[in-house]
């Protein structure tokens, strides 16, 4: 279980999935191309949380936010 102010560097493939607001499938083409970079621990894959707020800021920078 996780403290309420613990600092959180990596999420699962599924948390990271709801992070974007995208489809898991949507993920994990985008992990297999190389365009969300992760790491493998065992049978697990993180993703770094500063990767997904970089993509997710790029996003929207794209979709015409300010």
């Amino acid at each position: 279980m996780r403290e309420p102010n613990q600092q959180i560097f990596f999420l699962s493939r599924k948390e990271a999935a709801q992070y974007l607001r995208i489809s898991l499938a949507t993920l994990v083409r985008r992990l297999d191309d190389g365009s969300i970079p992760y790491i493998k621990l065992g049978k697990r894959i993180l993703i770094p949380v500063e990767a997904l707020e970089r993509l997710a800021s790029s996003m929207f920078t794209m979709q015409g936010g300010k």
